[in-house]
């Protein structure tokens, strides 16, 4: 795929976040580069379930959700949490009139950006952000590094009207203009996906906390013929060593037994780092930039919902992000991130409102 000298928009990072705000760009007539550092489809550590709240984004903005992405148990009935030894399970269903749906995130996320490429978008993937070579208050020139599919490699120029910053929670075009946040990306998450099976229900997702052979936190749930078992580090270099660890827990206490390993998958891990914010004050997000039209959405903008509605919070900041840039061109009465907060308030309120239901009931365990 080339890529072209300019664009309208570039947005970093396929994921739900970034390919919704490329879809809603596209849609609207802009010319947009998504590009995307893996090759898709790529997998992400996530439970893959599409919540409710998921659904109505789909619905409303790109039609009736795709069922053949469903994979077994195909309707998660909710969770499970031990928080401490001894202490009783928490039972948190999902009620039985709501969908969750399981998904596996590799082909969901590639779905979303089939539909941006419908909508016009340019979807480049093995591209990775490198730098901001130069940013005004008009537009933003970034350097991208290409990876063709013969293996050769390319770094490329581009100047942008408006740049989404959809990186994750491990971002660095957040990390290159707000390095005073690096704190967020010192905890990771591993999941490692198995043939196999255990005694725990499978249409729910269990979380252990200071329970089991380690101290952090750790997770199953089932997905296809998948089990998969998550778990946390500090710092990311002790996961595997953790890992036999973990699945002797797993085998002598939920009757784990286990065949390949499919894969595995690495990234930050969120929940802890924002509890540490609730007892510090309060959450507080990445908008963008004061001096650049540079907006950031999901996680990069640390943006995301404490139970089952991640997704659905990185797909609606993405239609923000995008709804924000069509006014900002329109009108300019406000600068792009007033435009950004004011559409986004209700959502922000959302996240806020979960996070603190989610703190008062759980935040003595962290």
């Amino acid at each position: 795929m080339t890529i072209k000298e300019k664009y309208d928009a570039i947005v970093v990072g396929a994921g739900p976040a970034g390919a919704m705000c490329a879809f809603k760009l596209a849609k609207a007539g802009k010319e947009v580069l998504l590009v995307e550092r893996a090759k898709m489809p790529r997998n992400k550590v996530c439970t893959g379930m599409i919540a409710i709240d998921s659904i109505q984004i789909i619905e409303k903005e790109i039609g009736e959700f795709p069922k053949s992405l469903c994979v077994w148990p195909f309707n998660y009935k909710g969770f499970k949490y031990k928080m401490a030894k001894g202490a009783p399970v928490i039972n948190m269903g999902i009620p039985e009139d709501e969908i969750c749906y399981s998904v596996r995130r590799s082909e969901y996320d590639h779905w979303l950006t089939l539909e941006a490429s419908k909508k016009g978008a340019t979807v480049v993937d093995n591209c990775a952000f490198i730098s901001i070579q130069e940013k005004t208050k008009d537009s933003v020139t970034v350097r991208l590094l290409q990876t063709r599919y013969n293996g050769e490699k390319r770094f490329v120029t581009v100047k942008t009207d408006y740049l989404i910053a959809a990186d994750g929670m491990d971002s660095l075009l957040r990390k290159t203009l707000f390095p005073e946040r690096e704190e967020i990306t010192k905890c990771f998450c591993r999941q490692d996906y198995y043939l196999g099976d255990c005694d725990l229900d499978p249409e729910h997702y269990y979380y252990f906390r200071y329970n089991t052979a380690v101290e952090e936190p750790v997770w199953t749930f089932r997905k296809d013929d998948s089990i998969v078992i998550g778990y946390v580090a500090y710092p990311a270099n002790v996961l595997e060593e953790k890992r036999a660890k973990i699945l002797d827990y797993f085998v002598n206490t939920h009757g784990l037994s286990i065949g390949e390993l499919q894969f595995s998958e690495v990234c930050c891990e969120s929940t802890n780092f924002t509890v540490k914010k609730m007892k510090n004050g309060k959450l507080d997000f990445v908008f963008g930039c004061e001096d650049a039209p540079i907006l950031f959405v999901g996680e990069a903008g640390e943006m995301m919902d404490s139970m089952s509605a991640g997704i659905a919070v990185a797909m609606e900041s993405g239609c923000h992000a995008a709804e924000a840039i069509v006014a900002f061109g329109e009108k300019k009465e406000a600068s792009l991130i007033d435009t950004y907060k004011e559409i986004s308030k209700d959502m922000i309120d959302h996240i806020t409102g979960t996070w603190q239901a989610f703190y008062n009931r759980f935040g003595r365990f962290f």
